[in-house]
């Protein structure tokens, strides 16, 4: 992808609405090109976008998208940036589409939900996106959706980037994980949250000294003072402390509202491959928003 593409993709999407046309053209950085539609329905604005890369036997499509709704301009121009990024237009590129049982484990953001119908649904907060072969479907409201089909290279980890990219344009780009950083002192940082936009998880920078505080009661009482002071200051935002099995706070998790959900403690046995010499597998402890089982694990036993 060329350097400044999503630049030039805003650039362009801001220069159509401007001149108010019903479709527009524009060249972009190394060859591309994108055309832009407007259409206006009782519904609302919808804006639809092709992006084009060069190659050999001319123009080669990557991607269409159809925008409805509440999406920013630099929003959809990132997106299909993104697209360009992981689904590059190569010549000869075979048409295959990854299985959504090995798209699911590398996602990095949302629930994912292996359904007797074709395809995959992922589930990050109140957005939801519909993978089928190559068209992601994203619905992210009443009236706000998404429609992005790439016509380029698609593999399981490119189709996974691509979709965590989508939901984190739709979920506002962690803005809440920024402004949970803005309230926190020197030796701490917060992150976007795996499972909700509209929540962030807050790690002390300094670990634990394990030779003289093995079970990290020291770090919990910090963690703990840590979560009273982000209460006080900020009262609409709920903080919930994430335990070890030792029973002492390893994180934070900060959310915007009540209304988002806890997350609940998983103890998960993970199975070692075939023929490997030590037999049996692994107990890991995992936070999630949900109590029932996920579908990338062998079994799992639930602590409330």
């Amino acid at each position: 992808m060329p350097l400044g593409l999503d630049a030039a993709l805003a650039d362009s999407a801001a220069a159509h609405f401007i001149h108010g046309r019903a479709q527009s053209g524009a060249e972009l950085p190394e060859g591309y090109r994108v055309v832009w539609r407007t259409a206006h329905r009782p519904g609302g604005t919808r804006l639809q976008a092709a992006l084009f890369a060069p190659s050999p036997g001319g123009p080669a499509r990557v991607c269409t998208a159809r925008f409805t709704g509440t999406f920013a301009v630099p929003g959809a121009a990132r997106i299909l940036a993104a697209a360009a990024r992981y689904s590059p237009a190569l010549a000869d590129s075979p048409d295959v589409c990854p299985r959504p049982a090995k798209i699911a484990p590398l996602l990095r953001y949302g629930h994912a939900e292996l359904t007797p119908e074709p395809g995959l649904l992922v589930h990050y907060g109140p957005l939801t996106v519909w993978l089928h072969r190559r068209r992601l479907q994203l619905a992210a409201g009443p009236g706000s959706r998404l429609v992005l089909a790439v016509d380029g290279a698609c593999d399981a980890y490119g189709t996974a980037r691509l979709t965590d990219h989508v939901l984190r344009e739709a979920g506002g780009g962690h803005r809440f994980a920024r402004d949970v950083g803005g309230q926190l002192p020197a030796g701490a940082r917060a992150v976007a949250d795996q499972w909700h936009p509209q929540a962030a998880v807050v790690f002390l920078t300094a670990p634990a000294d394990l030779d003289t505080d093995p079970l990290g009661r020291g770090h919990d009482r910090r963690y703990r003072a840590l979560g009273r002071a982000l209460a006080e200051q900020q009262p609409a935002w709920q903080v919930q402390s994430l335990t070890s099995d030792e029973g002492s706070a390893v994180a934070l998790r900060v959310t915007e509202t009540a209304a988002v959900p806890d997350l609940f403690k998983h103890a998960v046995w993970t199975l070692d491959p075939p023929g490997s010499p030590d037999a049996g597998g692994s107990i890991t402890s995992e936070f999630r928003p949900c109590r029932r089982g996920c579908p990338h694990h062998q079994r799992e036993y639930n602590y409330p």
